[in-house]
């Protein structure tokens, strides 16, 4: 997307995606915290990889 554009939607690194899924899918915490682990060791590992 360019930079100029008025779109401002969540992605997955958005802090209030763990809490909607809590609210409104029950999801327990313990469970948010996982994901959030495995999407952060994701990242990691993409940006090392990428680095060389």
């Amino acid at each position: 997307m360019d930079p100029g554009s008025a779109w401002d939607g969540p992605d997955l690194g958005d802090p209030v995606l763990p809490r909607l899924l809590q609210v409104a899918h029950r999801v327990p915490p313990v469970v948010i915290n996982f994901l959030s682990i495995v999407i952060s060791m994701g990242w990691t590992t993409a940006t090392f990889t990428v680095s060389g």
